[in-house]
């Protein structure tokens, strides 16, 4: 289906049946989601009580659009205009993911094998499938060369995710197109509902995917298939797979190149690492996307790229080392206050100890920047040295954070900041690397053959003594 064409389509729920159905249309936009338009109210529902916004959205939703089956998951209404007099309406939704080519029941919801692609795969895969041998005259290639990508697979839970070649030819009457590319296949011993396969492997390799390249990527397609589907009158076993769609980022960013990646596919053994990708994508999604943040070229402001650094620093420390369950020790609180009141200390002081003895006991921004650089003191000591720069760190956040006298100073310079979120951001990276397997050397070799590398080191090593004046 072309984007941004509205295709005639008529939409019922299961409910209700085919006999009741609504007229209206199916439109896939640019950005890959769906927006789906009905043309009268659906029965049973008040038109004074819209599902929009905090609303209840429709489970499922069955439509054809000019004879493609379509099931609509979670459509929740975006705007309504209707008539109270007349069965007039123009109803607009979105759903939550649009399946095409088959008719899905509540029961039939799930998958067990399916084709993946993700926004910016070709960049992170690394792998030139097509070789021009011969320039010819004009400078037209005349010879060219396919090397097919070579399949690799990893065990993970429920199955096996490999990541194949899926280079494409696409030829017309004047002119021609080559693109290398790869894709994921998952392969699932049972079906799982669609929403733990969105939890437990499409969101495990989008997060990978922007930890790989600092974009907001998203699913550049989605094909599908279920070992339980009954398919009435199958032609055979393409008949089985359906495109699957759930929206994707936009296409008008900053070109992305090998330069800008912080790990790709050829720096990782997808046999033994990917099984950290699917371990660590739930728990560190917080800190990977605040890191994202700070990759925007957009976001340039000094002090709030520091702040957003340190939070991401802080977050993924708690996750890293969590603390106990803090247990407050009133009898103890208790015995303390009672030994002070005998010495005669004042009641304000013995209330204020007694409050600091009952207050939960963090660490210190220093002691968690100390722990965290010593996971990955090698990359770190390569960029900074010996510096004792996890004290000065922590003096800014509290200058900046609480506007003492000193933060002044960044009115006019905001030097010291810069280099403090540049030994955030190498921190934060080569905690990420680490996490997914990379030997302290290998991380080392990977910060340095990025681009921006150089540029991070100028900043440091020129600067870095602005710290020691806070």
């Amino acid at each position: 289906m072309n984007r941004n064409e509205k295709r005639p389509a008529e939409w019922w729920l299961p409910e209700h049946g085919r006999d009741r159905a609504i007229p209206g249309s199916y439109e896939v936009c640019q950005d890959g989601s769906v927006i789906v338009e009905l043309h009268r109210q659906v029965p049973g529902r008040n038109p004074m009580e819209p599902n929009g916004e905090g609303g209840r959205p429709f489970n499922i939703m069955h439509g054809i659009a000019m004879g493609l089956s379509i099931t609509l998951l979670q459509s929740r209404e975006v705007s309504s205009k209707a008539s109270l007099l007349m069965d007039h309406a123009t109803i607009v939704f979105k759903p939550w993911i649009s399946i095409e080519g088959v008719l899905l029941d509540e029961g039939d919801l799930s998958f067990s094998e399916a084709d993946l692609k993700i926004e910016n795969q070709e960049i992170w895969t690394q792998h030139q499938g097509f070789v021009v041998k011969r320039i010819g005259n004009m400078g037209i290639p005349a010879s060219i060369e396919r090397t097919p990508f070579e399949t690799v697979t990893a065990d993970v839970t429920g199955g096996t995710v490999a990541i194949k070649d899926s280079a494409t030819f696409t030829p017309s009457r004047f002119k021609m197109s080559l693109s290398s590319n790869s894709r994921f296949h998952i392969v699932l011993a049972e079906p799982v509902s669609i929403g733990n396969f969105v939890q437990m492997y499409v969101r495990p390799l989008l997060l990978m995917m922007v930890l790989a390249t600092g974009r907001d990527c998203g699913v550049a397609s989605l094909e599908a298939t279920s070992s339980n589907w009954v398919i009435e009158n199958q032609r055979g076993t393409w008949d089985r797979w359906i495109t699957v769609r759930m929206g994707k980022t936009s296409e008008s960013l900053k070109d992305l190149n090998s330069s800008h990646l912080l790990f790709s596919l050829q720096d990782l053994d997808w046999e033994k690492q990917a099984r950290h990708v699917f371990d660590v994508s739930a728990a560190w999604q917080y800190p990977i996307e605040q890191w994202a943040t700070l990759t925007d070229s957009h976001f340039i402001w000094p002090l709030g790229r520091f702040a957003n650094a340190i939070q991401a620093v802080e977050a993924l420390d708690r996750i890293v080392n969590p603390e106990p369950e803090f247990e407050p020790d009133i009898e103890t609180a208790e015995a303390i206050s009672q030994i002070l009141r005998d010495n005669g200390i004042p009641n304000r002081t013995r209330s204020k100890v007694k409050e600091a003895f009952l207050r939960p006991r963090e660490p210190s921004l220093e002691a968690r920047l100390a722990r965290l650089a010593m996971r990955v003191d090698t990359a770190m000591s390569d960029l900074i040295g010996t510096h004792p720069w996890h004290r000065q760190v922590a003096r800014i956040r509290h200058v900046a954070s609480h506007g003492l006298a000193n933060s002044e100073r960044f009115v006019t310079d905001v030097r010291a900041p810069q280099v403090a979120t540049e030994i955030l951001l190498h921190l934060l990276e080569c905690l990420f690397l680490e996490r997914l397997g990379f030997a302290p050397s290998k991380i080392v070799d990977m910060q340095k053959k990025r681009a921006l590398f150089a540029q991070r080191a100028y900043v440091v090593r020129e600067n870095i003594d602005l710290l020691d004046e806070f």
